[in-house]
């Protein structure tokens, strides 16, 4: 698919037989022998009976009139978890439970398919650029291939090819979304609207309060926490998390690797089948650029007027480098590249980089070190390309890759034959067959794992999050999990038994937790006490700035803010000037809760916009609220998408 982010990857077998989440798992027929197709995401329940229609194929459900098959929803599921997993990061486990990701799924099923219709499509060269620019995917200014490989297998819990197929439709859905975003238009009335509430000021005075502030004022008895331990005994803060202990049989693909010898005639025939996309590399060109962002930066953004125009910088640049200035100290004062600008404007060697096609054709035509193109025009600026270093192109012969070759395949193979152990072992158990006797008959180990919760490792297992997932999706005691494969080996899971969620008996138990409990509700009762007398105080007249005193408040008069500005020690200040800009000077605004802290403002006075200064702020509010629009026109094209998609869900 991309061949220069193959050149340091492992060797890809053409067979995926499982593909592992932390979430869920995949199991689908793709193997030598016919697996059994099966997916089960979470936050669904799917019964190992698979859902049929009447062609016999499994389907998940239906979007405009069209059967989706379980392979293709579980996909689309496999790929919002990787953007919620690139989106919130370790926090996603956290988060799954809040998001409605089969939706969210059947949301991306429809928008994929509306792409395809309209003939929105991403080309290699629109992937290998995305793919690398990401930051976390570089080093020392440069993509890393191997950094990459690592990263998508270790944070993302993915191949590299499901990475690279999520990102091309998720671009592809940005395509379609910018296109139903460019009907935006902005009216002068709404950059006038904007214009006032990013201008128009207000100077408060303001007492802020802090549940923690009066934490020294707290005393909890022991009679305080008993009674707080009755009344919340029954709340999920205080109850145990439901647990399971649970059965495995594990296959270890690792110790069937030496067992495994195949013919010599499948690595040529494999190395001949890749030969192009693996094996032979195209010429390739270390070079140093300067560039200069076309006004308004990437396509599809709004332009912004300069004095100076992109193509003028870089023409007058050019000629400082025909005149032998250093072309590595032009681009660290010149080059727009935050990346590659502050190395002198390095590239390390490409045959595909991320600048786009003409680009490449310029700097893979330069022949000599030390030789540098004229002005260079891509969708993104201008660039000036200055040749460090040049690899002809060249093919690895089999024998340079015949090890790598037999490493992968072997590899591959000893996880196929695991899965089928597994898959026998399924079949045997579905034809009624005990558990114990039967791992016993084929030479398998039974394992129990001892009580687990869904936040924690299962016992005796390192990097288990894939399997404690996949093991509290079981309901009942002695539901068998599908072939599960992840780097440590192929397992089938059994629940042991079961024990649910349940209150403590004691206040002993959850002592520490009962204690904290009591004393934040304490501590809130005390702080509203306070912000009602204080409130009171200054609807009379009082002081504000001697009512925070007494009350225990922080007394702030900070400099005039607008409803976009942002106040010291609160933050964002919009909803607060919201209110006080409706008031008259000397007004008491109601009392306000912002994040965590409660606010009692006075508006001092209001300071109106300058008008003066509309016509300098006008186009970079346009461009605001062109994107703003734009957003909003695309959730609500796709919320009409869906409406008429004729969605019919199978997933109970």
């Amino acid at each position: 698919m991309l061949k220069t982010l193959r050149t340091k990857m492992r060797v890809i077998i053409w067979i995926v037989v499982v593909i592992v989440s932390v979430v869920f798992v995949v199991s689908y027929g793709a193997g030598r022998k016919g697996y059994r197709s099966s997916a089960k995401p979470a936050g669904t329940t799917i019964s190992r009976s698979d859902i049929f229609s009447e062609s016999g194929k499994s389907v998940a459900g239906l979007l405009f009139g069209e059967e989706i098959s379980m392979n293709e929803y579980s996909m689309a599921y496999w790929h919002e978890i990787g953007a919620g997993r690139m989106q919130y990061g370790e926090q996603f486990e956290l988060m799954a439970s809040r998001l409605d990701l089969v939706q969210q799924t059947w949301d991306r099923l429809a928008l994929g398919k509306e792409a395809e219709r309209r003939g929105i499509f991403i080309t290699d060269t629109e992937l290998a650029r995305a793919v690398t620019s990401f930051p976390s995917f570089h080093t020392d200014g440069a993509f890393d291939p191997d950094l990459y490989r690592t990263l998508v297998k270790n944070r993302l819990k993915m191949r590299t090819t499901t990475f690279e197929d999520m990102l091309r439709e998720s671009l592809a859905t940005q395509k379609l979304m910018a296109l139903v975003g460019s009907t935006a238009k902005i009216s002068d009335r709404e950059v006038h609207d904007a214009f006032l509430m990013q201008n128009e000021q207000v100077e408060a005075e303001l007492i802020v309060f802090e549940s923690g502030d009066f934490e020294d004022k707290v005393r909890v008895s022991e009679e305080d926490l008993e009674a707080y331990f009755q009344e919340h005994r029954e709340d999920r803060a205080l109850a145990y998390a439901e647990r399971i202990s649970v059965q495995y049989v594990l296959v270890d693909q690792r110790e069937l690797e030496g067992d495994i010898t195949l013919p010599e005639e499948e690595l040529s025939i494999y190395y001949e089948d890749h030969l192009e996309d693996l094996y032979r590399h195209p010429a390739e060109a270390k070079v140093r650029h300067i560039f200069f962002r076309a006004a308004g930066g990437p396509p599809g953004e709004d332009p912004v007027e300069e004095e100076e125009t992109p193509l003028q910088k870089a023409e007058k640049v050019l000629e400082l480098a025909k005149d032998g200035k250093n072309f590595a100290t032009l681009a660290k004062e010149h080059s727009e590249d935050t990346l590659t600008g502050k190395e002198g404007g390095l590239i390390d060697s490409f045959s595909t980089s991320n600048w786009g096609q003409e680009f490449d054709e310029a700097a893979l035509a330069l022949e000599k070190k030390g030789d540098f193109s004229s002005v260079v025009e891509t969708p993104w600026g201008y660039h000036i390309i200055k040749l460090e270093d040049r690899k002809e192109p060249r093919t690895d012969s089999f024998d340079e890759v015949r090890d790598e070759i037999l490493a992968a395949l072997t590899s591959d193979e000893a996880t196929v034959q695991a899965l089928e152990q597994l898959e026998e072992f399924l079949a045997a158990m579905d034809s009624g067959a005990m558990w114990e006797q039967l791992a016993e008959k084929k030479g398998l180990t039974v394992h129990e794992t001892g009580f687990f919760a869904r936040h924690e490792d299962m016992p005796g297992i390192s990097d288990s999050a894939p399997l404690v997932s996949e093991a509290f999706k079981l309901t009942a005691a002695g539901e068998t999990s599908d072939s599960i494969e992840t780097p440590t080996g192929c397992y089938l899971l059994r629940v042991a038994a079961r024990q649910p969620q349940r209150a403590p008996e004691t206040l002993d138990e959850v002592r520490d937790r009962v204690e904290q409990m009591a004393r934040v509700e304490k501590m809130n009762e005390i702080t509203r006490q306070q912000v009602e007398e204080c409130k009171e105080a200054v609807d009379s007249g009082g002081s504000f700035e001697a009512a925070a005193k007494k009350f225990s408040g922080t007394f702030l008069h900070p400099e005039p803010f607008s409803r976009t500005g942002y106040v010291e020690d609160i933050g964002p200040a919009g909803d607060i000037a919201r209110v006080l800009i409706r008031l008259s000077p000397g007004e008491v605004a109601p009392v306000q809760q912002l994040r965590g802290k409660t606010v009692i403002a006075r508006l001092v006075k209001q300071i109106p916009a300058d008008e003066s200064d509309l016509q300098a702020q006008k186009p970079n509010i346009r461009v605001q609220l062109r994107r703003q629009k734009r957003m909003r026109l695309a959730r609500k094209y796709k919320d009409q998408l869906m409406a008429g998609s004729g969605m019919v869900n199978y997933i109970q």
